[in-house]
């Protein structure tokens, strides 16, 4: 979720990757992304626009995807977020379907 795209570029290979309220994510640490992603901030958090201006560069920059969750708080798809509120919880849904949409397009890039 939050911090989970900070250590991308170390251990592991993936097909793709995606972050929710992704305040860890800076354009440097964008730069070791070897794969597409889906950058999804709240309204908490820093904007994609830095970051995919780097990922844009990348060969498979398009592929990547982006959402701005502007009235959402940081963590509302977490812990944080209070999903009896309709609105957190019609977010945290959207989120989550666009998680699972976007690594099922992924699954043969």
């Amino acid at each position: 979720m939050c911090f989970g795209t900070a250590g991308l570029d170390k251990t592991f290979t993936y097909c793709c990757i995606g972050t929710f309220h992704g305040a860890r994510l800076t354009p440097e640490l964008a730069s070791n992304i070897k794969c597409p992603a889906l950058v999804c901030p709240s309204k908490d958090d820093p904007p994609f626009e830095d970051i995919k201006k780097v990922l844009d560069e990348k060969p498979f920059g398009k592929h990547c995807s982006y959402h701005n969750f502007t009235k959402q708080i940081h963590g509302f798809c977490a812990a944080r977020g209070d999903w009896t509120d309709k609105d957190v919880m019609a977010d945290a849904k959207k989120a989550l379907e666009m998680m699972v949409e976007f690594y099922s397009k992924m699954d043969k890039y």
